[in-house]
This record gives C-alpha cells, sequence and structure tokens, in this order.
C-alpha cells in the first residue's frame, strides 16, 4: 500500500555488532561468516578450531576460513582464546557478544562450569597501579574437582 512503511527485518544485536567487527577487520559480512558467529553464541564452552569447522561444514565454511577468522576476529577484540582440554586453545565470544565471566575446569571428567559475573575489577586496577600497566581484559579458569568426582565411583 502506498504510503506503508515496511518493518526492517531486524537482527540480533549482538550480530550486528559482529557484523561491525567484522567490518572493523576489512572483511565482508557474508551467511557464512554470520553462521560462524551463530556456533560460538550456541557453544556451552570454549570451542577448538577444528569443532567450530566440524560444525560449520554444513554451511560450507572449510578450515582454512575457520582459521582466517578465529586470527582476525581475536585481533578485532571479538574473540577470545582460553585453554582448553589442558593443552588445546578454544575460542569463545568476547563481551559484548556475551556476559564476562569465568570458569571452573573439573581435572577429573573435564567438566566445564561458567562462573558468571566478576568480583576481580578492584584485585586488577590495584595490581595494574602497582605494575604500571594497561589491563585491557583478563580471563581466569579455576581448576579443580567437581561434586561428582569428589564423590569418586560408585559401588
Amino acid at each position: 500500500m502506498a504510503g506503508e512503511r515496511r518493518a526492517a527485518a531486524r537482527v540480533p544485536a549482538g550480530r550486528e555488532a559482529f557484523a561491525a567487527a567484522l567490518r572493523s577487520q576489512g572483511l565482508r559480512v557474508t551467511a557464512p561468516r554470520l553462521a560462524f558467529y551463530d556456533v560460538l553464541v550456541q557453544a556451552a564452552e570454549p570451542l577448538t578450531p577444528q569443532e567450530i569447522g566440524d560444525r560449520l561444514a554444513a554451511s560450507g565454511v572449510n578450515q582454512a576460513t575457520v582459521y582466517r577468522l578465529l586470527e582476525a576476529l581475536t585481533a578485532a577484540g571479538a574473540l577470545v582464546p582460553q585453554l582448553v582440554r589442558g593443552s588445546q586453545v578454544g575460542y569463545e565470544l568476547s563481551p559484548p557478544f556475551r556476559r564476562h565471566h569465568h570458569h571452573l575446569r573439573c581435572r577429573g571428567c573435564g567438566a566445564l562450569t561458567d562462573i558468571e559475573g566478576c568480583d576481580l575489577s578492584d584485585a586488577l586496577r590495584e595490581i595494574a597501579r602497582r605494575h604500571a600497566f594497561r589491563v585491557e581484559g583478563h580471563s581466569l579458569e579455576v581448576y579443580g574437582l567437581c561434586a561428582a568426582c569428589l564423590e569418586g565411583p560408585r559401588r
């Protein structure tokens, strides 16, 4: 109808910010790159490059593209590398794409639990002041045993 405006298709704010991060690295916003974002948003824990590639295979994204995106988006501050399963590097979205959090990692079964929130701000400011250091971010993974592993095997 003349004079009637159609509502523009809404893209979630996270995807819009992710698209801006892509552009900041000189990358075009494409369906496979948005699929990359979707995989990371839905992940329950940091994913290795191989895990990301496996989840994107149906979208036509090859492993070389995964590595290029990991490098570019880490440089843009959109991703945070994390040590997972002892020695592998996994990636997860950084704020503002995901709430700031830390991890509890069980050394017995490998379970990963997110710790929402962060009470480290005051301590980090003091550490930075003492060492004339500008903190740009941080991550923390606490290792130990979960309740099930503390109980041990049931007889």
